[in-house]
């Protein structure tokens, strides 16, 4: 069987100037996985409904294949994930641990080997970026309560969310 074939587009300015677009020919097998997003030198995505993170370098390689070790966790949902530009990872979703849904920052090693769950009360990050000086700045919603269940949203929630490089909350 044949498998699929993904093609990355690197354009920048000089797709506006009339310039060949850079392409790369990655052979992985995508389904129905979300798409992943280009960042700091890698095609970034995730497998869902498994906790696992793939990054495919600019030579199509595969750079990095981490799965989430959660080990107090029934279930673990990714919303969105990215790559440092020190080449590490960091993922936002939420984990079922025994004490019901929580949400969760993850931290991972460009290795994999290296992770850190950050939790985020009533806070759910949908998507993640960590930028030059280490800071995270993340997107979501705000609950009313660190429960995570069907309530309402609150009223007055920030929207952005920026954590220190070890998962500290920096404002919002």
């Amino acid at each position: 069987m044949r498998k699929p074939l993904f093609l990355v587009a690197v354009a920048g300015a000089a797709l506006a100037a009339g310039a060949e677009v850079e392409t790369t020919r990655i052979h992985f097998l995508f389904g129905w996985k979300p798409m992943g997003r280009w960042t700091s030198g890698a095609l970034v995505g995730w497998d869902r409904p498994a906790p696992v993170i793939d990054a495919f370098g600019k030579d199509g390689q595969q750079a990095a294949n981490i799965t989430i070790r959660e080990p107090e966790a029934s279930e673990v949902k990714i919303n969105g994930v990215t790559r440092a530009p020190d080449g590490s990872y960091a993922a936002v979703g939420t984990a079922y641990i025994r004490t019901g849904a929580a949400a969760f920052i993850w931290r991972f090693s460009a290795d994999g080997l290296l992770q850190k769950a950050i939790p985020t009360g009533a806070y759910i990050a949908s998507a993640i970026a960590v930028v030059l000086d280490g800071m995270l700045w993340t997107a979501g919603v705000q609950k009313q309560t660190a429960r995570l269940s069907y309530e309402d949203y609150a009223e007055d929630h920030d929207l952005i969310h920026r954590f220190t490089s070890d998962g500290r909350p920096a404002g919002s």
